[in-house]
């Protein structure tokens, strides 16, 4: 082979090995998992929460940011009913008033999830990371509006709505630090 030739295919295979282009993404770390979950209230909820889902297993950052979307939007849409059914059943006018600001703070939670899964999706992650922290408003608000427990089990869903919510928040913030 003549030097030359020699040089191109030595010269391709570096390249070849430190362009990520054509490379496939790699999966999420036990490390990196940790990382994020640190950055949460709960890390034992968090890391349990994103494993709940088997695509973290063989997933990259990317990835896990639909993980998290899917799994808070999981979460919202599936209190938003039973919100709705406690207010069309109570006759407690300070029930209903709390009702109607959790249904309401669910719907834009709702919305803001489908938003941060769109710029996800478009690798707009500022974008997605603003979405997200306005998810974490909404569980805020229901929260702050919820002062007394009843048999529905709204307070800690909405907990578990912002966990998940600050966790795709956080997964955003990584990847736009890294992209």
């Amino acid at each position: 082979m003549a030097p030359s030739s020699l040089f191109i295919s030595l010269l391709l295979a570096i390249l070849l090995c430190i362009c990520p282009t054509n490379a496939r993404p790699l999966k999420i770390s036990e490390s990196m998992l940790n990382f994020i979950c640190s950055k949460t209230e709960d890390p034992a909820f968090c890391k349990q929460a994103l494993k709940s889902d088997p695509r973290t297993a063989t997933t990259d950052l990317q990835g896990l940011s639909q993980v998290a979307v899917d799994l808070a939007n999981a979460t919202a849409a599936g209190t938003y009913p039973l919100i709705q059914t406690q207010l069309n059943q109570t006759k407690d006018p300070a029930l209903k008033q709390q009702y109607t600001v959790c249904l309401d703070s669910y719907k834009e939670a709702i919305d803001n999830i489908e938003y941060a899964r769109e710029k996800l999706s478009s690798k707009d992650y500022i974008a997605a990371n603003q979405a997200a922290s306005a998810c974490m408003t909404d569980a805020t608000k229901c929260q702050d509006a919820t002062t007394t427990t009843e048999a529905f089990s709204l307070p800690q869903e909405t907990k578990k709505l912002f966990q998940l919510c600050k966790i795709t928040f956080l997964i955003s913030v990584r990847l736009s630090a890294i992209n």
